[in-house]
């Protein structure tokens, strides 16, 4: 009998008729994860999905418009607060 393994990939598919149900390697399997046969229609099995080198470009592009932008200001008691924590964190860490 066929198996579902939850560390493999798998899909899962939620159908008015059929509720929730997953599909792993062709296989069907319930929402309970018993084997109820193979996948059918258009469920296919999962694929890797590989970036272009077009999606890669605009995606440096974008963060090439974003290194102008800085750091949100911090008030300064804000600012103070924030350090005194940080120092008496390192402080517990030594003790």
């Amino acid at each position: 009998m066929i198996k579902f393994d939850p560390d493999s990939d798998y899909q899962k598919h939620r159908d008015v008729s059929k509720g929730v149900h997953y599909t792993q390697n062709g296989h069907a399997f319930t929402a309970g994860l018993r084997h109820i046969g193979k996948a059918t229609g258009s469920i296919k099995p999962v694929k890797d999905k590989k970036q272009t080198s077009a999606q890669k470009g605009a995606k440096e592009r974008a963060s090439e418009k974003l290194k102008g932008f800085a750091d949100p200001e911090v008030p300064d008691e804000v600012q103070s607060a924030l350090k005194e924590n940080k120092e008496a964190l390192a402080a517990e860490e030594h003790a």
